[in-house]
């Protein structure tokens, strides 16, 4: 496993980010906002549609630190019902690989 960077490293990267795209490639995610618990943002899907996200910060950077590779049935343990934008931002940020 590579070494893995600490949970302020791991929100700094993030905060970088200005979208991030599902991996079936049919959702953007953008407008992130950081605070001490969660990461929030906007789910814009291909036919207009718009929803909010929060993701705990906490649960993600577990999940970042607990594999290499990540797909959304991967990340269900620990963001159930938020995998596919935590995926779609931890591959965006360059910290995952996906896992088929």
């Amino acid at each position: 496993m590579n070494a893995k960077l600490s949970k302020e490293e791991f929100i700094t990267k993030l905060k970088k980010l200005d979208q991030a795209t599902s991996a079936k490639d049919d959702v953007i995610y953008n407008h992130f906002h950081f605070d001490d618990i969660y990461i929030r943002g906007i789910r814009n899907k291909k036919d207009g549609t718009t929803a909010s996200f929060r993701i705990k910060s906490e649960k993600l950077h577990q999940a970042y630190c607990a594999q290499d590779e990540h797909n959304t049935k991967s990340l269900k343990k620990y963001v159930s019902g938020v995998q596919s934008p935590a995926l779609a931002i931890l591959l965006a940020a360059g910290l995952t690989k996906y896992k088929k």
